[in-house]
């Protein structure tokens, strides 16, 4: 038995022992929660059954606890909310790796759930799966509270194009297109894939949210067919019936375009495809009236931008060696990440653009280089630029990362988090725009502020004890020592795997 499983073990025995119905008393904290308009300085919070029952000046009064934390001047701030992850995923291997190497996909999954909390997040939003598979993440006895979007494609566009034919149109939430009625199957009849079918369909799960599309290639890589805008109006209006909030992969300026027409609430992922205008370096006017509609309509962004520094880094040979990642990830898988058989999404990338010099062109705006991370970087000149304008003219956005956005081991769990607001903190974004996205946006932008997303009496005690004031600087998600999910509290370093040499987390203030 490796040392990270028998850790896991462990740490699992100590939590079955603690119920979170005890009562908890977090004693001599600054209170930072984004409803308040100042923190509260020398401040309580007591948790019972796990909801926060009473936040109180220590000034004001007294109160006792099955279990006491002293807070020593740190910061309580409520626990970081990622709306766009991808649960229980491939772990950056082929599908031969995986039958190869059962155990150490077995590792990953073991520590997936560890490292999000390691890093702050105590709800997750997974933008792909189900109900089935939320139910079992759910059932674990240490993890991040998970909620689902079921994913809403367009007959044989992005998000099921992928899929093999034989099994392609085993979704019951695809969207028909009578124009490809020679290409769908017969059993598959129109009225039960009209937006109210499959809206009605998806109000039956537990689903928060839908995902749908507007993905026309990667840049002419591929050609998807794209679903016409007044299906999509119709979806989200079924959808708004329900509650439901409508996410839109989007990260192209016309997908821009089409999303603020169609209404949807949260366009997924920032606008690094400029479509016709990829040679620009600035924003043109037909860019401008583009971001300029998006700001006016007010669907929020997630910018996922450690999407693209992520691909950047993979292709420069550079991400593994991230001093911070044996602390993540099992030593035998981190092992295999660095053979040559873990290199090749690296080598699969590498082998796309050197085939596709015309493609390379027009997404970078002129002839390629040959450089490893051209394509990427460009992405990255588009992103920057497009970020900017949109934050200096007030653009709502909330926090996702897109945890992994492909087969990759270059978007860590948990970790990807912390770049990415490192990656929003580069781009101009205050230390308190970043803390709101993380927490109350995201909870009003999905339906979950009556829970979590402040420190409030009532709603759920998830809840970060950290070093720093967040609303200061962004390095405050990295002095966290101490997470509390659900009412139980864990120390940081008992939720990262000991790396020889280096000390994992502070000593424990009790």
């Amino acid at each position: 038995m490796s040392k990270s499983v028998c850790k896991l073990l462990i740490l699992l025995l100590v939590l079955a022992n603690s119920v979170s119905a005890e009562a908890l008393l977090v004693q001599n904290v600054t209170v930072v929660s984004p409803e308040r308009e100042e923190p509260l300085h020398n401040a309580s919070v007591l948790i019972e059954n796990g909801v926060i029952a009473e936040v109180f000046s220590v000034s004001d009064k007294q109160a006792t606890a099955d279990r006491v934390i002293r807070g020593g001047k740190r910061f309580l701030v409520p626990g970081l909310i990622d709306s766009h992850v991808h649960l229980g995923g491939n772990a950056g291997m082929r599908h031969d790796h995986r039958a190869e190497h059962r155990d150490l996909l077995e590792a990953f999954y073991e520590r997936e759930p560890l490292n999000y909390l390691a890093f702050g997040f105590t709800t997750l939003i997974d933008v792909s799966s189900g109900p089935r598979f939320a139910d079992a993440w759910n059932k674990k006895a240490l993890r991040p509270d998970l909620h689902f979007c079921i994913g809403v494609p367009f007959a044989n566009g992005y998000g099921m194009a992928f899929e093999p034919m034989e099994i392609r149109f085993e979704t019951p939430y695809f969207l028909y297109d009578p124009d490809q009625s020679g290409l769908i199957p017969d059993k598959h009849k129109p009225e039960d894939h009209t937006p109210a079918a499959v809206i009605d369909k998806v109000a039956k799960t537990k689903a928060i949210c839908v995902k749908t599309y507007y993905e026309e290639g990667y840049g002419g890589l591929f050609d998807f067919p794209v679903p016409p805008l007044g299906l999509i109006q119709d979806l989200v209006h079924e959808a708004r019936r329900e509650g439901l909030a409508v996410l839109m992969h989007t990260n192209a300026l016309r997908a821009y375009a089409f999303a603020a027409d169609a209404g949807v609430d949260v366009l997924a992922h920032g606008p690094w495809h400029w479509d016709e205008w990829n040679a620009e370096r600035s924003i043109n006017e037909p860019a401008r009236r583009i971001l300029d509609d998006v700001i006016e309509r007010g669907p929020a962004i997630q910018l996922t931008a450690q999407v693209i520094y992520g691909e950047r880094d993979l292709l420069n040979g550079r991400f593994l060696d991230d001093p911070r990642l044996p602390a993540m990830y099992d030593p035998d898988l981190l092992d295999w990440y660095r053979s040559d058989a873990g290199d090749w999404f690296k080598r699969r990338l590498q082998r796309m653009y050197a085939d596709n010099p015309e493609l390379i062109t027009r997404f970078i705006g002129r002839p390629p280089s040959g450089r490893a991370s051209e394509a990427p970087q460009a992405a990255i000149d588009r992103l920057e630029v497009a970020a900017t304008y949109l934050r200096e003219r007030g653009a709502s956005f909330v926090f996702g990362s897109d945890t992994p956005s492909s087969p990759t081991y270059a978007n860590p769990p948990g970790y990807n988090g912390l770049l990415e607001i490192r990656r929003l903190a580069e781009l101009g974004f205050s230390a308190g725009q970043i803390f709101e996205s993380l927490t109350i946006d995201n909870a009003r932008r999905f339906g979950l502020d009556d829970s979590i997303g402040t420190v409030e009496i009532g709603k759920k005690a998830n809840l970060l004890l950290l070093r720093h004031n967040p609303l200061d600087t962004v390095a405050a998600y990295d002095a966290l020592d101490l997470v509390i999910v659900g009412g139980r509290a864990v120390d940081r370093a008992d939720l990262l795997l000991p790396v020889p040499g280096r000390v994992t987390g502070r000593p424990r203030k009790r």
